[in-house]
C-alpha cells in the first residue's frame, strides 16, 4: 500500500528540497501552484506498482479533458507546517493551493492569511467533496471555530476542504525484548502514562514535535481528571441504553440522547485537551522534566523505521505513520507484530485540509482552478489512489473506497464458500477448510467448506475487485458462479459469517449517506481491536471505531502569546531530554547503521496494497 522503501529512507541520505520562486504562464495556458506536505499525494512510482502519472498530471489532463484548455499545476512540498507558515507570511512565493493541520488552519484564518471558499448552490465548483465527504468528519473540520481580532467568530468549514484525518497514539511492539517481564503491553499502552512507566524505560521515542509530546504530557498530566470524564460519560450512557431497553424512550428520542451525550464528553475532553493556561503549562513542564528519563530519545521521522528493525518498543506516532510501520514488518519480517493504541481517557483527532491564500492578483479562473483540483481529488477514484499511496485515510467515502477498504481488510473477501449438503467432501488440500456455521434463525450447525479465491487464477480472476453487495441476503444461499469444485457447485455469499471469533466493525458513521449501489458498512475480521476498545490493528489505526473518536478532540491553535510560552518550555526540555548514554548510542548507531540500513531499506519494498490480516493474532 505504501511508497516503496526508497522513499521512506530518505531521512538518510537527504533532507528534502522545495522550490521557490513565483510562478509564471505558459503560453496561453492557465497556472496553478500547490503547496503541500512532503509524500502526501499520489506519485508516479513504477518500479513499486504506481504506473498512472502523477496525480497533478492526471488533474491536467482531466482539465484539458473537460474544459478544453491547458493548464499547469506546479506541486511543491514543504516539511513541516511551520514552514507553510512562514512561506505564506513572507509572501515570498504566491500559492493558489495549500495544505496544512487544523491548528494552523485556525491560525491562517485568525491572521487572515487565507480566503473564503466559492459556495454557490447553483453553481457548486466541489460537487464530489459535498457528495462524498464523510458527514460524521466533515462536521468535526467544519465546526472548529476560530475566535477573531474583533470578537467575531468564523468556521474553518467556510475556508478549507478536508484532506485526510487521522489519530495521535502509540505504536509498540507487545512482544518487544527488552520490555520488563512485569509489563503487560496491552493493557498498559491504553494509557498515556506508559510514556512514564518503567517497565518501558529507553525502549521509547517520541516525536521531536512540540505540539505532539506537549499533547501527550498534557493528557498524562489530567489523567484522573479525564479518567472521571470517561466514568461519568459511560454511565450516562448505560442509563439512556436502559431506558430504551425499557421502553421508556422511543428509538428516535435514544438516538438524540446518545448524539448529545457523545457531543458533550467530547467537549468536556476537548476542553481539557486544549488548556495552555499557565499553571497548566507548569504542570506539564514537570511531567515532561520526568519523561526526561524514561525514553530512548526523540525522533522527527526515524521511529516508523526503528520500530520494525527493533531500535525501540513504543513510538509517539501518528496514524497513517502507524499503518506504515505494521505493514512493513508484516511485509519484510518475519514473526512480526505491531499494534497502536488510541488511549481510553483520549487522545487527539487531526485534520488536515486544502486551503486558498489571499491573493489580489490571482484571476477568477485561477480561482475556480483551484477548487476544481480539490473536488478533482475528491472523486472517490482519486482518493482511493491517494490513500493507497500515502497509507493516511481520506474524508472521503463512497463505493470505491468502501471496496477497497474490504479489499484490504475484510476477512470474507479472499473466501468462497461452497456446501457439501450431503456431508460427502472430503479432501486433504488444505487450500480446502471446513468449518460449522450455526444458523441464527434454526440454531442447526451446518457445513461450509472454503478456500482462498487467489489460489487459483480462474477464481482470483472471477472475484478480485467483484462488489460484495449483489448477492441476496441469505446465510445459505449463494450466488452460483460460473464453475465448480471437484465437480460440486461453488456459491459466493458475501455475508456468510463462518467464522465466530471473527470481529464485527460497523463504520456506518463515516460511510452514511456516500454511497449510491451498496447499503451494509458492517466489515469482518480477523482481529480488529483489544476489548478495551484501545489497541489494534491497521484496520483499527485507519478506521477507528465511533466511539474512538468521540474521545478524541481537535487541537486547538494556543494563541500567540501562550505559544511562545509553549515553545520555551519545549525548548528547555530538548536542550536536554536525551540521557547522556543514548545521545552516544545514538551517534554510534547511525555511524554504523548508516550503509547497512540504507541499504536494507533500498533492497525491499513495500506490496502495493496493505496485506489482509489473514492469520489469527489471538
Amino acid at each position: 500500500m505504501k511508497k516503496n522503501i526508497l522513499l521512506a529512507s530518505l531521512f538518510i541520505l537527504a533532507t528534502g528540497l522545495t522550490s521557490c520562486g513565483s510562478s509564471s504562464n505558459n503560453s496561453g495556458s492557465l497556472t496553478i501552484r500547490i503547496l503541500n506536505l512532503e509524500d502526501y499525494i499520489y506519485l508516479n512510482d513504477p518500479d513499486n506498482g504506481y504506473d498512472e502519472d502523477d496525480m497533478t498530471v492526471q488533474f491536467e489532463q482531466y482539465y484539458k479533458e473537460t474544459f478544453g484548455k491547458d493548464i499547469q499545476v506546479i506541486y511543491e512540498t514543504s516539511d513541516t507546517n511551520e514552514s507553510i507558515y512562514n512561506d505564506l507570511l513572507t509572501g515570498r512565493t504566491k500559492y493558489d493551493l495549500v495544505c496544512t493541520s487544523d491548528y494552523m488552519l485556525q491560525k491562517f484564518v485568525r491572521e487572515g492569511l487565507i480566503t473564503k471558499l466559492h459556495k454557490n448552490e447553483e453553481d457548486d465548483w466541489l460537487t464530489n467533496y459535498h457528495t462524498y465527504a464523510s458527514p460524521t468528519i466533515k462536521a468535526r473540520l467544519d465546526e472548529i471555530d476560530v475566535d477573531m481580532p474583533d470578537g467575531s467568530k468564523q468556521y474553518l468549514g467556510d475556508y478549507c476542504v478536508g484532506y485526510m484525518w487521522g489519530t495521535l497514539g502509540i505504536l509498540f511492539n507487545p512482544n518487544y525484548k527488552d520490555f520488563s517481564s512485569e509489563a503487560n503491553p496491552l493493557e498498559d499502552m491504553a494509557s498515556w502514562n506508559v510514556f512514564w512507566d518503567k517497565n518501558y524505560n529507553n525502549t521509547i521515542s517520541i516525536k521531536d514535535s512540540m505540539r505532539d509530546t506537549f499533547a501527550a504530557a498534557l493528557m498524562h498530566t489530567y489523567d484522573d481528571e479525564l479518567a472521571e470524564l470517561k466514568e461519568a460519560y459511560e454511565i450516562k450512557l448505560n442509563r439512556i441504553k436502559t431506558q430504551y431497553e425499557e421502553g421508556s424512550i422511543s428509538e428516535e428520542e435514544y438516538n438524540e440522547l446518545i448524539g448529545n451525550t457523545d457531543k458533550e464528553y467530547n467537549e468536556k475532553v476537548s476542553i481539557v485537551f486544549n488548556r495552555t493556561d499557565d499553571d497548566t503549562l507548569k504542570l506539564v513542564a514537570s511531567s515532561l522534566e520526568e519523561l526526561k528519563g524514561n525514553i530512548f530519545g526523540l525522533e522527527v521521522d526515524s521511529g516508523k523505521q526503528d520500530i520494525v528493525t527493533g531500535k525501540i518498543g513504543v513510538n509517539l506516532a501518528y496514524s497513517g505513520d502507524a499503518v506504515y510501520s505494521i505493514e512493513l514488518a508484516e511485509a519484510e519480517l518475519e514473526d512480526s507484530e505491531l499494534l497502536y493504541s488510541v488511549p481510553t481517557n483520549g487522545s487527539n483527532i487531526w485534520f488536515d485540509g486544502w486551503c486558498i491564500p489571499k491573493d489580489d492578483s490571482r484571476s477568477e479562473e485561477q480561482f475556480k482552478a483551484a477548487h476544481l483540483f480539490l473536488d478533482f481529488i475528491s472523486d472517490p477514484e482519486y482518493a482511493a489512489k491517494n490513500m493507497d499511496y500515502t497509507g493516511y485515510t481520506p474524508y472521503i467515502g463512497g463505493d470505491i473506497i468502501l471496496d477497497q477498504v474490504r479489499d484490504w481488510y475484510d476477512a470474507r473477501t479472499d473466501l468462497i464458500y461452497f456446501y457439501d449438503e450431503e456431508g460427502e467432501y472430503e479432501t486433504d488440500d488444505d487450500r480446502y477448510l471446513s468449518l460449522f456455521y450455526t444458523d441464527p434463525e434454526t440454531d442447526e450447525e451446518v457445513e461450509v467448506w472454503y478456500e482462498d479465491c487467489h489460489f487459483e487464477a480462474d477464481a482470483d480472476e472471477a472475484y478480485d475487485g467483484v462488489g460484495l453487495y449483489y448477492y441476496p441476503n441469505n446465510n445459505f444461499e449463494g450466488e452460483p458462479v460460473d464453475f465448480k469444485i471437484d465437480n460440486k457447485q461453488v456459491y459466493y455469499n458475501d455475508r456468510l459469517v463462518i467464522d465466530p471469533e471473527w470481529q464485527e466493525v460497523d463504520l456506518t458513521y463515516f460511510f452514511n449517506e456516500t454511497l449510491e449501489e451498496y447499503d451494509d458498512m458492517t466489515f469482518y475480521v480477523d482481529y480488529y481491536c483489544e476489548e478495551n476498545g484501545a489497541v489494534g490493528s491497521s484496520f483499527f489505526v485507519q478506521y477507528p471505531s465511533e466511539e474512538v473518536i468521540t474521545r478524541c478532540a481537535v487541537m486547538d491553535d494556543y494563541g500567540d502569546k501562550q505559544n511562545i510560552k509553549v515553545l520555551k518550555m519545549w525548548e528547555s526540555f530538548k536542550s536536554n531530554a536525551l540521557p547522556v548514554w543514548a545521545v552516544v548510542i545514538l551517534i554510534v548507531t547511525l555511524s554504523l547503521m548508516a550503509v547497512g540500513l540504507t541499504y536494507y531499506l533500498l533492497s525491499k519494498h513495500l506490496k502495493k496494497k496493505l496485506r489482509i490480516r489473514r492469520q489469527s493474532q489471538k
